[in-house]
């Protein structure tokens, strides 16, 4: 009969220690899974400003206008790009990429390029 107690003792701090591991890598798989969420988040509103600031450009607006006012909804330290090659024009939206752990398949950096045609005026 003491065995029985001391082998039940046994398997239940296996059971417990089996939890403990099994808990922490479903924190660490779900920290990944937010980090890859943000990373798409943020890559969806890089090409939306992207887009926003070729077509300014392209119909000889001022372009760093509208990025001043949609850089508020990247993340800090966004950086933008945009030059004229002939009859298009391609801003390109540069984001650091905020994922935490999802860090280790992510690159840093993040990139999104739009293309516009330029308008006669």
């Amino acid at each position: 009969m003491a065995r029985d107690g001391q082998e039940r003792d046994r398997e239940s701090g296996m059971v417990s220690a089996e939890l403990a591991v099994s808990l922490v890598t479903l924190l660490l798989v779900l920290a990944m899974v937010l980090g890859a969420v943000r990373a798409g988040m943020d890559r969806a509103a890089s090409v939306s400003v992207a887009g926003a600031i070729a077509r300014e450009a392209a119909r000889g607006g001022v372009a760093s206008a509208v990025w001043q006012d949609l850089r508020d909804g990247l993340p800090a330290g966004s950086s933008m790009a945009l030059w004229r090659d002939g009859a298009m024009v391609t801003a390109t939206v540069s984001v650091p990429v905020r994922v935490g752990l999802a860090s280790v398949v992510l690159p840093d950096r993040m990139s999104v390029r739009a293309v516009a045609r330029m308008e006669d005026p």
